[in-house]
């Protein structure tokens, strides 16, 4: 049993489990990483400590239980474990597994042996039987046969499962062992998203992105009472498990803020994803008016529907009183549920109406969250203040409502669309750029909604062991005190404006703690009147900025606003100093939460103590009160530092675009909520200018966050100095400074002769290189810019632009080198300039321009000029022979004027006048001076000017004109092997023109005189082929071609191996001996062994495969003896059938 315990401890080092985190002792975390030994005698004297100061013996275990090593049982308890409880239970053989169904109960791990005579008379255990998977499913969802998402307890693995993420499984099948609780896996749900700050959204200051990758709300369910819900927008469907629809777009919104998937693309990092974008939503429609009964009634149903926590985005104009529906929450408060109302946008003081001023609600009022002129983080100009009526302080917290932008919401909260009535229900105003099912809220609502969705967040990770009084507890100790929490450090900076700060998602549910930020103590607890206070030891280490305590609890509910009872909670301090709370300026009545901050706080022990200082029913020795303490240390203040990636001082052309980058740095610690950045040059500057950007949460010292400022430079040069300032909603945060300077001046860009890698002359088609150098000799830099290099026939000519590169930005000084080939070609003939141009298209403003040109040369380039390619004469045409051509291969056109063609009867050289000439865009003629069945011949060159001169004769082209045609085409084949022969260039003598054989060997002529035409073969390999095709009118003729292969003298076979399997190829082998000279050849082939198979006399003897008896030799290699007068040779042939 001692492996199996380590390995569970193990497992349960990095379960959180609140109600056993005592810290005037040990904690659970050190208790979980000692050795098992020291364990246990840790353990052993807690519970010696515990037994003597606070428990006597309860009612007594009865009968019976056995159980197997590894099982889950479930124990009933009468009160929160401490650690002297641990103990008695590690000796009795059980764990608690790190879930519990209620705040009662646990579940809890057998291990080898099992004792329950230790737990009877310790006063905690009430009862214990064995978990099993119908305890770990919710009734109503008993019948679901798809697919499961599990969790298990530490050390269990479901058979088959699939892992979710560390801590939910999918299975497809209910599990056997380990399982402690379980859900129907009603969508595809993805727990990982991948997240990084995005400036333009509210989640940001939320905190909760920070969390997805390990938290989304998988498997809790959270109840909205509002206008309804579109749930089949693309990412809410899934989500909802009960929801009528929506016809005002208000409940699919509040729907959005808590739980959309972000899966729709909006261009920003979090896609309007939802604080808890894995939660189940059950949507209950608000009716217009409703008397208390039917809100107690919807209650009810969230309750029963395990929805327990409730949003509710609404409130009833102009109620400011305690009333029956502020008792329906208080109700459900006290029996475990939590109500999360809005404040309401009406901001005058003492506005916040019914039921969000009821005593065990949370109330939610708004700040802003991009900033302006007014800053950022501020309570929203619309949010709801307080206190109530009675004097009690709402809101208790404030999270992301946005701000109004004139008349619109586009600085307000993206969210989820509805469609309803077959149209869109928001103002297109509000609606997100280029995607109709998101828009954009302003106001409490959406506050109230990040809230819910953080509570999710924490029930996930908890589970039941996450209580109301827990909620109001934590979420009070770790808000952020905002600039406008005004009030003092034992108020816990509250005002009735700001409550007690902003929502702290990031360290609410406890998942990031560092030696900047850190949960001294949670504990949940109870007092009974009449036995005095509780009082528990925490210990604050050295160098601590400031510790902040929050106390919650549900309280009774009356038809009374009064508190019904009042606890207090009290911080002594090592040296006894006392610091107790105060109620916040304006507020005259206690409320169920309380947050006490001290600054600057002694390191040592310090006590917390709680005290009932009221009670509902005085006198009744059995009135208890269940409540929740948190204690947060932060060792560091935020502090912010700016800083430019850029030199302090930058230059740039007057009247020329900045942009800017800023980078601010969180050189304190903790969080920078709400991080902002503004540039304010003089006021001759322009674009980004006065206007804050948001730049997201600094999470802890040294985070940084970066923005870029387009800003617009005045036209005039000067010197200018720009101040830029950073700031956040922290209280008590300064805003950081910093300037540098801009210079305006003009740049003075020049260009260097170009050089040569070799020296001239030149000659046409010769590849030099050129190189330049480009400055920048003015006092400002120079934006990016172009070089042109000219080949041309005068210094001030930019007639013939031939190469162009980017020139990259210039500092003043700087130089960028460039160095290009250039082939000359038959155009550049002649005297010629090179001539670079920075610049050339005047987009840089200088001081001088004179100076943006270097002219190399003159220098000679020598050579012929370039002819007409691709002459081609097209013969068959009755009385005509026309003909085509193309321009010079060269870059261009240049100096070309006119085309000449030649012609003659001889192939040698044309007649030497022209026949024709032709202007240079001309590139077709026809020849109509010629005689039918007479061969001509034609050449053709270019005529140039500047320089003058012709160019050399093209390519000889010839034709014959021709009167009736036809048709010619046949297959070449190889004689002795069969095969088709592919490549085979087949003339047409007299005509000039020819035709190439196919892959398949075959030739085609589509046009060609009727007669006798006479075709020739002469192919390198084999003997010259010449030959007549009879070719009539209009007809096709076919006109196979056999040639016969070049043999050496000796005997040659042809093929081996060969194949006599009757398809015409290779079926037989010829043996070829030009030496014999025409004699007969006595040929004998004989098998392997040397016995004859086949005797054959020929003068071109050929075998077919066959022996002497006519029947067919097996595949083999043979050996074969021939004999003539010119001699006897011996060799083999292979056959391969």
């Amino acid at each position: 049993m001692a492996v199996f315990s380590v390995l569970l401890l193990a497992f349960f080092s990095a379960v959180d489990y609140p109600v056993l985190e005592l810290s005037d002792q040990v904690s659970m975390q050190e208790l979980a990483l000692m050795e098992y030994s020291e364990r246990q005698t840790v353990l052993a004297e807690l519970n010696t400590h515990y037994m003597q100061l606070d428990f006597g013996s309860g009612p007594l275990l009865t009968g019976s239980f056995s159980v197997a090593e590894g099982s889950l049982v479930l124990i009933d308890v009468y009160r929160s474990l401490t650690p002297g409880d641990l103990a008695v239970l590690d000796r009795a053989g059980f764990w608690p597994s790190g879930f519990a169904p209620s705040s009662s109960a646990f579940v809890a791990v057998a291990g080898e042996k099992t004792d329950l005579n230790l737990l009877r008379g310790y006063g905690f255990a009430k009862s214990v039987s064995v978990w099993s998977w119908d305890d770990a499913v919710a009734p109503g969802d008993r019948s679901w046969t798809g697919d499961w998402l599990v969790s298990m307890a530490p050390g269990f693995v479901p058979e088959g499962g699939i892992a979710i993420s560390d801590k939910w499984w999918l299975v497809s099948a209910p599990v056997a062992e380990g399982v402690v609780t379980a859900i129907p896996n009603t969508a595809e749900i993805a727990v990982n998203h991948a997240v990084n700050a995005q400036a333009d959204d509210s989640r940001e200051v939320t905190g909760l992105p920070g969390l997805w990758n390990y938290y989304t709300g998988l498997g809790v369910r959270i109840g909205v009472l509002d206008t309804g819900v579109w749930s089949e927008h693309p990412d809410l469907a899934g989500s909802i498990v009960s929801g009528p629809a929506d016809p005002s777009g208000h409940g699919t919104a509040v729907c959005g803020v808590v739980a959309s998937r972000g899966q729709v693309d909006l261009g920003c990092e979090y896609n309007g994803s939802g604080g808890a974008p894995d939660v189940q939503l059950y949507v209950i429609q608000r009716p217009e008016s409703m008397t208390a009964a039917q809100f107690a009634a919807f209650y009810t149903e969230f309750y029963s529907n395990d929805c327990y926590t409730v949003n509710n985005s609404w409130g009833f104009d102009g109620s400011t009183t305690y009333d029956g529906f502020c008792q329906v929450v208080d109700t459900y408060g006290r029996n475990g549920g939590l109500a999360v109302f809005s404040s309401g946008n009406n901001p005058s003081p003492g506005a916040i109406p019914s039921p969000a001023i009821s005593r065990n609600a949370v109330t939610a009022g708004a700040v802003t969250f991009l900033p302006d002129s007014s800053g950022n983080m501020v309570v929203a100009p619309y949010s709801g203040r307080g206190p109530t009526s009675d004097g009690r302080m709402k809101p208790e917290i404030l999270a992301p409502g946005g701000a109004f932008l004139g008349a619109t919401m586009q600085n307000g909260v993206a969210t989820t669309n509805a469609f309803y009535g077959g149209q869109w229900l928001d103002d297109p105003e509000n609606r997100w750029p280029g995607e109709p099912s998101y828009t954009r809220y302003t106001g409490t609502s959406m506050a109230a909604a990040f809230v819910s969705s953080a509570l999710a967040i924490c029930e996930e990770k908890y589970g039941n062991l996450f209580n109301p009084e827990d909620a109001m507890a934590l979420m009070a100790a770790c808000a952020i005190p905002l600039k406008s929490n005004t009030g003092s450090s034992l108020s816990g900076y509250a005002t009735v404006s700001s409550g007690y700060g902003l929502l702290d998602g990031y360290h609410l549910p406890g998942t990031y703690f560092s030696e900047e930020v850190d949960r001294l103590m949670w504990i949940n607890s109870s007092i009974i009147e009449g036995t005095g206070q509780k009082q528990w030891t925490m210990y604050v280490p050295a160098y601590t900025s400031w510790i902040s305590l929050g106390l919650g609890y549900s309280d009774v509910p009356s038809v009374s606003p009064d508190l019904q009872v009042d606890l207090d909670v009290t911080l002594v301090s090592p040296s006894n100093v006392e610091y107790t709370y105060q109620l916040p300026s304006g507020v005259t009545s206690p409320s169920p939460v309380e947050r006490i901050v001290v600054e600057n706080p002694e390191p040592g022990a310090w006590s917390v103590k709680v005290e009932g200082v009221s009670w509902a029913d005085p006198g009744n020795p059995s009135e208890q009160q269940q409540f929740a303490i948190a204690a947060y240390r932060f060792a560091r203040d935020p502090e912010l530092a700016v800083s430019f990636p850029v030199d302090t001082t930058i230059y740039a052309p007057p009247g020329g675009e900045l942009t800017i980058p800023v980078t601010i740095t969180n050189a304190g610690g903790y969080v920078a909520v709400g991080a902002w950045a503004s540039l304010h040059p003089p006021s001759a500057f322009s674009g980004d200018v006065d206007v804050p950007a948001f730049m997201g949460n600094l999470v802890y010292k040294n985070s940084t966050a970066s923005a870029e400022f387009s800003i617009q430079c005045p036209n005039q040069p000067g010197t200018h100095t720009v101040d830029v300032f950073a700031g956040a909603g922290n209280r008590g945060l300064e805003d950081a400074s910093s300037q540098f300077t801009i210079v305006l001046a003009y740049p003075d860009l020049t260009v260097s002769i170009a050089s040569p890698d070799v020296q001239p002359p030149f000659e046409a088609e010769q590849t030099v290189g050129f190189s330049v150098v480009v400055s920048n000799d003015g006092d400002g830099p120079s934006p990016a810019s172009q070089l042109a290099y000219y080949i041309t026939d005068r210094p001030d000519s930019l007639s013939q632009q031939i190469m162009m590169f980017e020139v990259p930005p210039l500092e003043s000084g700087e130089t960028a080198s460039f160095k290009s080939n250039y082939t000359f070609t038959y155009f550049d003939i002649g005297s010629r300039y090179l001539v670079s141009v920075v610049d050339p298209n005047s987009v840089v403003t200088e001081n001088d321009e004179t100076n943006n040109t270097s002219v190399y040369g003159p220098f000679t380039v020598a050579g012929e000029f370039a002819p007409p390619v691709n002459l081609v004469a097209v013969s068959g045409n009755n009385g005509f022979i026309p003909m085509t051509w193309e321009p010079p291969q060269a870059v261009d056109s240049r100096g070309l004027t006119s085309y000449r063609l030649y012609r003659s009867v001889n192939p040698v050289a044309p007649e030497p006048d022209p026949v024709a000439e032709l202007g240079s865009n001309t590139l077709f003629w026809t020849d109509s001076l010629v005689v039918n069945g007479i061969g001509y011949y034609y050449w053709a060159t270019c005529v140039y000017t500047a320089p003058d001169g012709e160019s050399p004769l093209s390519n000889m082209a010839s034709a014959t004109a021709q009167g009736p045609s036809g048709s010619l085409g046949g297959t070449v084949t190889d004689v002795y092997t069969g095969h088709n022969l592919e490549d085979i260039i087949v003339s047409i003598l007299g005509l000039g023109v020819t035709a190439e054989t196919d892959n398949n060997g075959y030739y085609y002529f589509g046009d060609v005189p009727v007669g006798a035409v006479p075709i020739n073969i002469d192919q390198e390999s084999y003997v010259l082929f010449l030959d007549t095709a009879a070719v009539e009118e209009n007809q096709h003729t076919e006109f196979d071609i056999g040639l016969i292969r070049k043999f050496p003298p000796g005997l040659t076979v042809i093929p081996t191996p060969f194949t006599p399997n009757g398809d015409g190829v290779n079926d037989t082998a010829s043996f070829v001996w030009p030496a014999a000279d025409g004699a007969v050849i006595r040929l004998i082939l004989m098998n392997i062994e040397g016995v004859p198979v086949r005797e054959i006399t020929n003068t071109e003897p050929v075998w077919n495969g066959n022996d002497n008896t006519g029947h067919p030799v097996p595949s083999g290699v043979y050996i074969f003896h021939a004999s003539a007068p010119v001699g006897e040779v011996t060799g083999t042939v292979c056959i391969a059938r």
